[in-house]
């Protein structure tokens, strides 16, 4: 059995349904134009498939599922525009199988009612949320402790923090952080220690420092970190040892240091090393960790128009800072300027 509740223009609210405790396949509540609260399905415990809240114009807030405790599929809640907060899903523990996916709810501007999830089966998405400021331990996921699938946080445009993901331990695909042009410090991730694919950190303009990942060990896929105009360093990844493709460094104008991976746990490397386009970072640094990975002077080392030198003393340049010696001048690979300060090196 399903329950479809969809498309019904007047509709305010379905407060008629406070015995409903299950629904055996899959469960739609969407484009009812004038719905402004879910309060009706307090007593509900078990959605037997896919669950989606979706295009309800009127719809402010989720806080009428807080006996939820198992959604055997996809739970989307998606372009709700007048969404301002999640609060409802108390009980729920787990999504399984499926993803968990907030998107495109452009008044959403907190997400407190997951403080209980520990397990998802496959992916947790969270993008284009005009609004949503902060992923935090107070308004994100706090208990979630594994995703068999991606994690992925993009395009939220005033997303400031991320520091509410305490007890992950492993993502078994990838994890992505990439256009949150105003996210500034990423923290969140200290129990963290294995990602199965690529991590990757892209075009955050604001972000100012990555220092959330001190247990991660092992990157399975690439580590990506570029095009983040303000990143001074990513120190905060100092345990990690092994990177099973690339490491991908490249056109971040700003960025000074690379000492979490040079703290010398980092020691295998599966492909390429491209750390380039870096103008503040000294190619002695770079030049000591291609060393360190046993990839100088052979066809994976792609590093260079970094911060050159005539002269290195260990990490730091004695002579020539600033010029393109000690390394090759040139760009290897893709350049996408987006603003000016991709321009300044």
């Amino acid at each position: 059995t399903y329950l479809q509740i969809d498309s019904n223009g007047a509709l305010s609210s379905i407060d008629g349904m406070t015995m409903l405790n299950s629904v055996g396949t899959y469960m739609d509540v969407s484009s009812n134009g004038a719905m402004t609260g879910i309060g009706g399905l307090n007593a509900l415990a078990t959605v037997g498939g896919a669950l989606t809240i979706s295009s309800n114009a009127m719809l402010a807030s989720i806080s009428g599922l807080s006996m939820l405790g198992s959604v055997s599929g996809t739970l989307q809640i998606s372009s709700n525009a007048a969404l301002n907060t999640i609060s409802g899903f108390d009980a729920l523990t787990m999504v399984q199988p499926g993803n968990l996916q907030i998107y495109s709810n452009n008044n959403l501007t907190s997400i407190a009612g997951f403080s209980n999830l520990t397990y998802i089966a496959g992916s947790l998405e969270l993008h284009d949320n005009a609004k949503l400021a902060t992923l935090d331990a107070a308004n994100g996921f706090e208990k979630l402790d594994s995703t068999n699938g991606a994690l992925a946080i993009y395009n939220n445009p005033l997303l400031t923090s991320i520091a509410g993901f305490t007890l992950l331990t492993d993502v078994n695909s990838s994890l992505s952080v990439y256009n949150n042009a105003g996210l500034l410090t990423m923290s969140g991730f200290p129990a963290l220690t294995d990602v199965l694919s690529d991590l990757n950190f892209t075009n955050n303009v604001s972000l100012q420092s990555i220092s959330g990942f001190g247990s991660l060990a092992a990157v399975g896929g690439s580590l990506f970190v570029r095009d983040s105009d303000v990143l001074t360093n990513f120190d905060g990844m100092d345990s990690l040892s092994n990177i099973g493709v690339d490491l991908v460094v490249t056109s971040n104008p700003v960025l000074a240091s690379i000492n979490g991976l040079r703290s010398g746990t980092f020691t295998s490397l599966g492909n390429m090393y491209t750390v380039a386009g870096n103008p503040q970072l000294s190619a002695c640094a770079v030049n000591l960790l291609a060393t360190a990975l046993s990839v100088s002077g052979t066809g994976r080392d792609l590093s260079g128009a970094n911060s050159g030198c005539m002269t290195c003393a260990a990490e730091i340049c004695s002579v020539g800072d600033g010029t393109t010696s000690g390394q090759s001048g040139t760009f290897t690979g893709s350049a996408t300027p987006t603003n000016l300060a991709d321009l300044a090196w």
